[in-house]
């Protein structure tokens, strides 16, 4: 909503902040302006403006972690959003480096861990994780990266990576395996062959000192544990699949690979590193058994060392303990059994702790003692979760939470669902059973934050069911409607939301963003003209001129409806009141005005058309104002003429102009437009009845000659056609260019078009050239042609003129008597009353007949 929220110049105001030196300020900056455009559902900007703070931070070379971590993970949240899968991962993978050196590196493990499960990761993605899972020290994570990716491509660098990881944590099999699928791909790498002999050797040397080849895997307290984020298959290195794909045949390999004896210096190196190893461990064994025999209640022996090796020879582990030998157990027992089971309890807790460190399983069997004791101490099913959970047992550790989340109290039912969420992502069951429980125990904002991790498709029917515990709250409903905004969800549902928003916000001092809610409630379904009434009394006192118009738009579709002339023009007052500037709400409110009889109203609309050019409306402005024409300036008239003219409404142009000479006969821009009008037209009547009042004038040559270059353009197109011609040729007459004119008569004349017209025209030019024999000639010719009444009219009068003039008494009176039959025609009948009598005409010797 532009209207809301002004289009900013991020950059600028960013770049301020961090020439100032107020990076906290320009971070805040953008979080704040980000989240803004997300409330309003406008991504992309939000993400614009994070973008712009994370390059201008990079430009200036500002090492600020934690701002960069903060726009990388609010970008990141709006990439998923709208989807957009690879840059989701790329920033991801961004954030991941940084939380690494922030030395938050479990997170970045679990970020990567979540990307590579949602997401179809290429394979440059998959090497650039598995880089960061090395640069950490994750091997296993990054072997079984390196793995998928050697099954979509032969990348030796790779094989020679995963064979080196591998051959250091003195995996030797697997990473001979992985040298001799090198080899095979690269005969010529010599450093796979090396590797090959070298692993080959330390296994036949361990071969000969009969140990298995495990007993030198570095101690698992060594490695780096990991918080697994979501149940894992176990790490398999590499499939079957995979070394027959790098490594078409182990035979070839094994060809290639040669033998070499061991000398005995190398021998004896190895055999003493394995003896060393055998004793460490040996030594650890010997300890946790006389740990355990310490414990034992019955009589203890005197071990010698050697009985012990004897032992540690037939079994690696401690030998399981029963908890009735136990006199911590037993002392539990005797205070359950007292009556004090929060004492007895305690005990077996402190006892379970102690073997954590010891004996998992014994751990996890005096746990289960006090689960049976007391079934909802939801801290000891967690704690035998975690337990389960790091020895990679998942689904037993699940079993135990679920046993818990049935618990009748909903806090501890709370408790264990909440860790259930963290074990199985994405289960609606436990989703929903937390959200009611949220509900039941009236933690309603925690039932909100909840809701946002429901599936899109799934959102409805959690939505409905939340509607009564919101809908009174503004704060709780304004939150679940704004996380509403960009969901496909049930529109009838929507609407309930939204406009329940809308209702609650009308009622506080909030009005920009009732407005807000009452164009999103619309946005679903149609409103009662009531509500957009409601909106528009708001819009009177503010500047939002985008849901104007939503408003203007809506309440014009109602004015459709009515059949009240009156209550119409009421609505449409209203919706001219917004402000709205469009033609469409003039031109209805012009009409109405005039049906309901409100003049003043009906020539400030036209005038707001005319404004607009709107000539779409020429017409219905033509009937509204026709009655209003002589009550209008001549300043006035003309912008109506001019109006009409562009609009191509000719008829309406010419009264106009008509109405303008009436007011202001001098008026050479209507005279010479009333002209061309009446040619265009082509009505022989109204030519001459104009010629009659208009003399020609060279004063309207500005005026004339872009029509005659128009027309001319025209003739060019199509040169015979004798439409032109007449038009140029009376055009050039009225600009007094007579001999243009007469080329163009005498060419329609030769077209057998309007010849009458075009003499009687003719013969004007010649009198006006001073050429009167021509000029009669014309009159003659035009005389014996069947012309229109008021030609015919036109040529016998100026013949009887010209005769006159020349003495011709007696062909005057005869076209005079001619033309009185047709009826009176200017002043002819004095003209003939003025001849002289027949017997007293003086023949032009000067004697009297």
């Amino acid at each position: 909503m532009s209207a809301l929220f002004g289009k900013k110049d991020f950059r600028r105001e960013l770049l301020n902040l961090i020439k100032k030196g107020d990076i906290k300020g320009a971070c805040d900056y953008a979080i704040k302006n980000a989240l803004n455009y997300e409330e309003l559902g406008n991504f992309d900007e939000a993400i614009l403006v994070l973008k712009t703070l994370v390059e201008l931070l990079e430009e200036n070379r500002i090492d600020k972690k934690d701002c960069f971590e903060l726009a990388l993970e609010k970008m990141t949240s709006l990439y998923i959003e709208i989807d957009e899968v690879d840059k989701i991962i790329e920033n991801s993978i961004k954030l991941a480096k940084l939380k690494i050196e922030l030395g938050k590196t479990t997170d970045a493990v679990q970020l990567l861990k979540i990307i590579d499960l949602r997401y179809k990761l290429n394979t440059s993605q998959l090497k650039e994780i598995a880089n960061i899972y090395i640069s950490i020290g994750h091997y296993p994570n990054a072997l079984r990266l390196i793995d998928r990716v050697l099954q979509k491509e032969k990348d030796k660098e790779l094989i020679k990576l995963a064979g080196d990881i591998l051959f250091n944590t003195s995996d030797f099999e697997k990473a001979l395996e992985y040298f001799k699928a090198l080899s095979v791909v690269d005969p010529e790498n010599t450093y796979a062959k090396k590797k090959i002999d070298e692993i080959e050797h330390v296994l036949k040397v361990l071969s000969k000192s009969n140990k298995n080849i495990e007993s030198l895997t570095l101690p698992k307290e060594e490695l780096k544990k990991e918080e697994p984020l979501i149940e894992e298959k176990p790490e398999v290195m590499p499939t079957k699949e995979t070394l027959e794909k790098v490594a078409p045949s182990e035979e070839q390999a094994k060809k290639e690979t040669r033998e070499e004896k061991t000398t005995p210096n190398e021998t004896e190196i190895l055999e003493n590193r394995i003896k060393e190893k055998i004793r460490e461990e040996s030594t650890i064994e010997k300890m946790e058994v006389v740990e355990e025999n310490k414990v034992k209640t019955t009589n203890i022996e005197s071990v010698s060392p050697k009985t012990i090796e004897e032992k540690t020879t037939k079994t690696s582990k401690p030998q399981r303990i029963s908890l009735e030998d136990l006199p911590e157990y037993i002392n539990a027992l005797t205070n359950i059994e007292k009556g004090d089971v929060k004492e007895g309890v305690k005990l077996l807790e402190t006892l379970a702790l102690d073997f954590e460190g010891k004996d998992i399983d014994t751990a996890i069997e005096i746990y289960e003692k006090i689960l049976l004791i007391d079934p909802a101490n939801v801290s000891i099913a967690r704690r035998i979760s975690k337990i389960l959970l790091e020895q990679g047992r998942t689904k037993e550790a699940i079993f135990y939470l679920r046993s818990a989340s049935n618990s009748a109290d909903p806090k501890t039912r709370l408790e264990a669902l909440l860790s259930l969420k963290e074990l199985i992502k994405d289960d609606k069951n436990i989703l929903m059973r937390i959200f009611d429980t949220y509900i039941e125990l009236g933690q309603i904002e925690d039932a909100i934050d909840i809701i946002k991790q429901f599936p899109e498709e799934d959102l409805t029917p959690v939505l409905e069911k939340l509607f009564n515990f919101v809908k009174d709250s503004i704060n709780l409903l304004y939150k679940v409607s704004k996380l509403m905004n960009s969901k496909k969800i049930d529109e009838s549902l929507k609407f309930k939301y939204f406009y329940r928003t809308y209702e609650l916000l009308s009622q506080s001092n909030d009005k920009v963003e009732s407005i807000k809610w009452l164009i999103k409630a619309h946005s679903v379904r149609k409103l009662a003209l009531e509500d957009y009434l409601k909106g528009a009394e708001i819009l009177k006192y503010l500047k939002l001129p985008e849901e104007a118009e939503v408003i203007a738009r809506s309440i014009y579709e109602y004015i459709e409806l009515q059949n009240d002339p009156k209550k119409a023009y009421e609505l449409s007052e209203v919706v001219i009141n917004l402000n709205v500037n469009k033609p469409l709400y003039y031109a209805k409110h012009l009409d109405l005005a005039k049906r309901t009889g409100e003049n003043d109203i009906v020539l400030a609309m036209v005038d707001k058309l005319i404004s607009h050019n709107a000539v779409q409306y020429a017409e219905l402005v033509y009937d509204s104002l026709k009655d209003l024409f002589k009550d209008l300036d001549t300043q006035n008239l003309v912008r109506l003429a001019n109006y009409f003219e562009v609009a191509g409404f000719s008829n309406a142009a010419y009264e106009v102009n008509l109405e303008i000479l009436k007011k202001d006969p001098l008026n050479s821009n209507a005279l010479a437009k009333t002209f061309i009008y009446a040619v265009e037209k082509g009505d022989e009547k109204e030519v001459l009845s104009f010629l009659d009042k208009f003399p020609p004038s060279s004063s309207y040559a500005s005026i004339i000659e872009p029509v005659i270059e128009k027309y001319s353009n025209l003739k060019s197109k199509n040169p015979f056609d004798p439409t032109y011609h007449f038009i140029i040729g009376f055009l050039y007459f009225f600009i007094e260019r007579y001999e243009e004119a007469v080329a163009y008569f005498q060419f329609v004349i030769r077209s057998n078009r309007s010849k009458p017209l075009m003499r009687l025209m003719l013969s004007i030019c010649f009198e006006k050239m001073l050429l009167y024999d021509f000029a009669l000639k014309q009159l003659e010719l035009g005389i014996t042609e069947d012309g229109t009444p008021e030609v015919k009219k036109e040529l016998l009068y100026r013949y009887a003129v010209m005769k006159k003039n020349i003495g011709d008494v007696i062909s005057s009176r005869k076209a005079l008597t001619e033309l009185l039959k047709m009826g009176d025609y200017k002043d002819a009948k004095v003209l003939l009353e003025t001849l002289p009598q027949e017997g007293k005409i003086i023949d032009i010797r000067g004697e009297e007949k």
